[in-house]
């Protein structure tokens, strides 16, 4: 009798313990559920099922600036300063720092320390603008000139690497999918302000 008692006793604890828990951490709420073809990021029975989406986006952009800034170590310049000398050669060699700020989407304090940097090591001059005492004109030296090919075909051989093995239709999709995510963030910031006030 007392060997039967006990087995039914045990028979409910079973019953009554939680499918997802395991031993010693029949607490634990962050036990991943199985993938039901539902969105990522979405949550399904009080789990959450998170997305790998957003720390893969950080370990592309680390690596990609690792990888490019070796390919211009040989010119004295960074990748992001490289980014930088790609706008202004795309509007002829010459451009606001408002502007740059802009095209880029950094902060003036981010623009003036790569401006900075980059005049220092001859690469732009900047000058007054004419138009508003306020405002300042980065342009390209010789030696930017000299070397606007060499940072072209830099960025053109990382496009090439990023988007090896990938057909037209599933690099547009990617871009409209990372679109839609920066606009998304965009969006939070503006509500996260808003709230704020």
């Amino acid at each position: 009798m007392e060997t039967e008692r006990k087995a039914s006793e045990q028979g409910k604890a079973e019953q009554r313990q939680p499918a997802h828990s395991t031993p010693g951490n029949e607490d634990d709420e962050w036990v991943q559920p199985e993938r039901t073809g539902k969105s990522a990021g979405t949550e399904t029975e009080g789990h959450r099922n998170e997305s790998r989406i957003p720390p893969l986006l950080m370990k592309i952009n680390l690596r990609l600036k690792a990888k490019a800034g070796e390919g211009m170590k040989e010119w004295g310049i960074t990748f992001s300063q490289a980014q930088a000398l790609r706008v202004i050669g795309h509007h002829g060699g010459s451009i606001s720092q408002r502007e740059l700020e802009r095209m880029l989407e950094v902060s003036h304090p981010t623009v003036a320390g790569l401006v900075s940097r980059m005049r220092k090591n001859g690469f732009v001059r900047v000058t007054v603008d004419p138009k508003d005492h306020r405002n300042k004109i980065v342009s390209f030296t010789d030696k930017a000139y000299r070397h606007k090919q060499h940072i072209l075909q830099q960025h053109l051989e990382v496009d090439a690497q990023l988007f090896r093995g990938m057909t037209d239709e599933e690099i547009r999709s990617a871009e409209h999918a990372l679109q839609k995510m920066y606009q998304n963030i965009q969006d939070w910031d503006e509500y996260c302000c808003r709230d704020d006030h």
